[in-house]
């Protein structure tokens, strides 16, 4: 992974998954029969359609969350879940912060997965993002993660972001979540805070 920001701390990594494998997932969450009933919830609204998963109810999806377990290096008994997104033209996501409570836990760490290409808007924007604002279009394969607190448990204000609208073409992306306690934030963040280096033109520029 690629860190490209000061803050958040945020990463981006091409390829993650392969394009057989994004077509497969977004086979199966176009896939009623399937959706019913194994989802937790799922609905469609102004931000487009949602639906959210625990991962051992297809070897699609717990092979998934098992690969991004792995590349964070989270424990797997960390509860995670797995949230389906499409968006259509004009469809997009209000700026927020992912940093929602759960009993002593919070949602702390976001991955976003693009599973197709856009063809154009439906960026993830980080308006407050240093050293400027950051724009990570929605290519397929682009694996996107981020820290929404800082190692002392405290929200990070720079982790504020929303889902550009969709101009033309589709958004199609899954979704991590990993909601820890302070002390997995605070080895977590430890270990993800490799040092930005601002000499490079890639890091200095939205991704594109």
């Amino acid at each position: 992974m690629q860190r490209i920001g000061e803050a958040p701390l945020i990463f981006v990594e091409e390829d993650f998954l392969a394009e057989e494998d994004c077509a497969a997932l977004i086979r199966l969450m176009g896939d009623g029969d399937f959706i019913r009933p194994n989802a937790l919830f799922y609905s469609s609204d102004h931000c487009g359609y949602c639906a959210e998963f625990s991962p051992e109810v297809h070897p699609l999806l717990a092979a998934l969350a098992q690969r991004l377990q792995a590349l964070v290096d989270i424990h797997p008994a960390v509860p995670l879940t797995l949230r389906f997104r499409y968006y259509e033209p004009g469809e997009g996501h209000p700026a927020h912060r992912d940093t929602y409570p759960d009993g002593e836990a919070t949602l702390a760490l976001s991955m976003l997965l693009a599973l197709a290409d856009t063809e154009e808007g439906g960026e993830t924007h980080f308006p407050l993002a240093r050293p400027e604002p950051l724009s990570i279009a929605p290519r397929r394969g682009r694996l996107t993660t981020w820290w929404s607190l800082h190692a002392d448990g405290q929200e990070d204000p720079s982790s504020l972001h929303s889902g550009l609208e969709v101009k033309s073409g589709f958004k199609a992306v899954m979704l991590a979540f990993f909601y820890l306690t302070k002390e997995q934030v605070r080895e977590g963040v430890g270990r993800s805070e490799t040092p930005y280096p601002p000499s490079s033109p890639q890091h200095r520029n939205p991704v594109e």
